[in-house]
């Protein structure tokens, strides 16, 4: 019942915070799909909801996984992972690595994670040793920000979370890597600009 209700406002603040209308939307609500994919063997009771763009899937019996997606201009991640008060260990070294040890699995597989992976975890760490439980922190990654919190309630009936919030810009131009004399990018066509 209590993921139930987290699972509710969770996506109630999402859907409220997704209405507002731009012009220039880059991220179309049609072209989202899963992050976690079909066949990944960490995660159990996978499930997305495309109307709202939100999946859930079970790390464990003692770990919950919410991610909710929108997007425009910049294409928001909301990762949240709960985790059960049987299994928290008071120590900063637990933290960083059920956050790395979350991003590494819902990536399996992917080569998405990898371009930012090293950069991410040492600057995760690095945040999270300097700020601790109940506070959050951001940092850039290329063209990435992450806003995250580990949050351990004061109530010993509550589960805990960690909460990485993951924007990415998007460009308007798609750039194709260059080769030799034939480098184009979305904006030009046989060497002149449109």
């Amino acid at each position: 019942m209590k993921y139930f209700v987290c699972l509710f406002f969770w996506a109630y603040n999402i859907a409220l915070f997704s209405q507002e209308p731009a012009k220039d939307c880059r991220v179309k609500d049609a072209d989202m799909q899963p992050i976690i994919q079909r066949f990944n063997p960490f995660f159990s009771d996978h499930q997305w909801l495309n109307m709202m763009k939100q999946e859930t899937a079970r790390m464990d019996k003692y770990r919950l996984l919410m991610i909710g997606q929108e997007g425009c201009l910049r294409h928001h991640n909301h990762f949240s992972l709960f985790v059960a008060r049987e299994v928290l260990v008071k120590s900063d070294s637990f933290w960083i690595a059920e956050a790395v040890n979350m991003f590494r699995a819902v990536y399996y597989g992917q080569k998405e994670y990898r371009s930012f992976q090293k950069e991410f975890e040492e600057t995760f760490a690095e945040k999270f040793l300097t700020y601790g439980v109940n506070k959050e922190f951001n940092f850039p990654v290329g063209t990435r920000n992450f806003l995250c919190e580990i949050e351990v309630p004061a109530d010993k009936t509550k589960d805990a979370s960690v909460r990485i919030d993951m924007v990415e810009f998007v460009f308007e131009e798609k750039v194709v890597e260059a080769r030799g004399n034939n480098a184009k990018d979305d904006g030009w066509k046989e060497g002149k600009k449109e």
